[in-house]
């Protein structure tokens, strides 16, 4: 049984080999699909040609075979494929038999050589269909891998950076800086050179106005102090560059205060030269001065002008009495009297004592450094005191010029200064102090015996014919005059005379004074 359907399956598949043949091409084709899907695009294109090429018939390039040798070749053919397959020979004896007699399986005609060819063009026509969704799918397949391809060419490309041309933004930008760049480094350059110029101008004056201008130095001035004067009258242009020299230069410079006329065609090294008064070349000579108790402004200016060669007198006497010197430093100047009879406004407040100074030293300053020992000695218990008397400290000072100038001995100074008091406190019995030290300031007689008629000149400063305190001080005192001038002894004198030793002798009327004189005098005849 088994044989006989094996062998009833082989002659069904015998009598139809046009399913057969149908079926093989759909096979062959759905492998053809899938294993276009694994192909790649260049691969399933080439495969597809070779298949149309393999399926369409080539046409021989002789002449056809007549019918007769054609027929003659299939019953060859079919001949050797009996000999091969005896069951198809069999099958198709039964085949024979049955079309010859009464059968009951119908008789199907064999396929013809156009029927054939129609299925083969059949066949192509699918197969091309086939490979066209093929190619359709990869070409789909193809597109999605270019995009996303692409996508990951761009992000790359976005890492790495866009790729830089003349025609691109930051290509455009980095040319926009460059020459921002180099314009910058430019305009740096001009002004650095410009900088450098200027300075060089400023520092040696190439190139600059020649107006004389005046400008003051005062004697608290620093170097800074002087460099900002100098740019505020536009004379020079860098008060830092010119402090820079003076501290590079090896010359002590200390601002000579004064009035000086000048212009803008000095350079660093003149100005140096005029405010300090000094040769670059050489070094500046010290002068020690000595102001003894007692010296008045004459007297002074004399000893500075003529012994030690330092200053001119007119000089001095402008600075004494002209100079705007700060009253916010010097507390004393705030109560000086405004009175036109004062000869000397600064007089009794040049506090004698040992100063050092350079021979070329300004008049200004000399009188400055001696302002500055007196507002160091003057402290506030002076300022008090003479608040507790009721006087100002200019008549305080102008007392003790009085005491410093009428004794020599510091022990007799209290009574003297009890004498000037005793007779302010009793203005109706004793109007005039009656000092001859102010006489003598007056008519200008330091030494020689005073005359009657000195006695009676009249001026201001001369107690004998003036009521009161004189102006002002009459020397400069020191500190022991201006202390028993706050201080002064509890007494009855009222008088007093200096004989010819130095000492003093005190009374308490004017009889024991007329005494005391007659004495003196017998006593200065019987030396002659």
């Amino acid at each position: 049984m088994p044989n006989q359907e094996q062998n009833s399956q082989k002659r069904e598949s015998s009598m139809h080999p046009e399913t057969d043949h149908a079926k093989n091409m759909q096979n062959h084709a759905s492998q053809e699909e899938h294993k276009a899907s694994t192909m790649s695009f260049a691969e399933i294109k080439q495969t597809a040609a070779q298949q149309h090429t393999a399926q369409i018939p080539r046409r021989p390039q002789h002449a056809g075979p007549s019918p007769k040798a054609f027929v003659s070749s299939l019953s060859e053919q079919n001949n050797e494929v009996k000999k091969d397959n005896p069951s198809v020979s069999a099958n198709d004896e039964m085949q024979n038999s049955t079309s010859s007699g009464d059968s009951h399986v119908p008789h199907r005609p064999q396929p013809s050589v156009s029927d054939n060819t129609a299925r083969n063009t059949a066949s192509l026509a699918s197969a091309a269909d086939n490979v066209k969704k093929v190619t359709t799918n990869a070409s789909g397949t193809r597109k999605k891998d270019d995009a996303v391809s692409q996508r990951h060419r761009k992000k790359k490309s976005l890492k790495k950076g866009p790729e830089r041309t003349l025609g691109d933004a930051p290509v455009l930008h980095s040319l926009i800086r460059a020459v921002i760049y180099i314009v910058c480094v430019l305009v740096v350059s001009a002004l650095a050179a410009w900088g450098i110029i200027s300075a060089a101008n400023d520092v040696y004056a190439f190139v600059k106005d020649d107006t004389e201008i005046s400008v003051e130095i005062t004697p608290d001035m620093t170097v800074g102090d002087v460099a900002q004067l100098l740019k505020d009258n536009n004379l020079i242009q860098y008060p830092s560059l010119f402090r820079l020299y003076v501290s590079l230069r090896d010359v002590e410079f200390e601002p000579e205060p004064g009035t000086y006329r000048v212009s803008a065609q000095l350079n660093y090294s003149e100005f140096l030269r005029t405010f300090n008064h000094l040769s670059t070349s050489t070094a500046r000579e010290q002068v020690v001065i000595t102001i003894p108790e007692g010296y008045d402004v004459d007297r002074i200016i004399d000893y500075l002008v003529n012994e030690k060669g330092v200053g001119e007198r007119e000089k001095y006497i402008e600075a004494i009495n002209e100079y705007p010197y700060d009253t916010e430093e010097f507390r004393f100047l705030r109560e000086l009297p405004d009175n036109p009879d004062r000869k000397y406004r600064l007089e009794g407040y040049l506090f004698p004592d040992t100063y050092y100074v350079y021979q070329d030293s300004n008049e200004i300053t000399v009188i400055y450094k001696m302002l500055q020992n007196t507002q160091s000695k003057i402290n506030d218990d002076y300022y008090a005191a003479a608040q507790r008397m009721d006087m100002s400290l200019d008549q305080i000072m102008t007392i003790a010029s009085m005491i410093q100038a009428e004794s020599a001995n510091v022990s007799e100074f209290e009574n003297v200064s009890s004498v000037f008091y005793n007779r302010l406190s009793h203005p109706d019995a004793f109007p005039y102090l009656e000092s001859d030290a102010t006489v003598r300031y007056a008519v200008g007689n330091r030494t020689d015996p005073i005359t009657a008629e000195q006695l009676q000149t009249v001026n201001p400063y001369n107690t004998y014919v003036t009521e009161g305190l004189p102006p002002g001080p009459i020397c400069n005192p020191g500190l022991d005059a201006i202390r028993y001038a706050l201080y002064p002894a509890s007494t009855n004198y009222y008088f007093f005379v200096a004989d010819n030793d130095g000492n003093t002798i005190f009374s308490e009327t004017r009889e024991q004074h007329e005494a005391a004189v007659a004495q003196v005098r017998a006593q200065a005849q019987a030396q002659t």
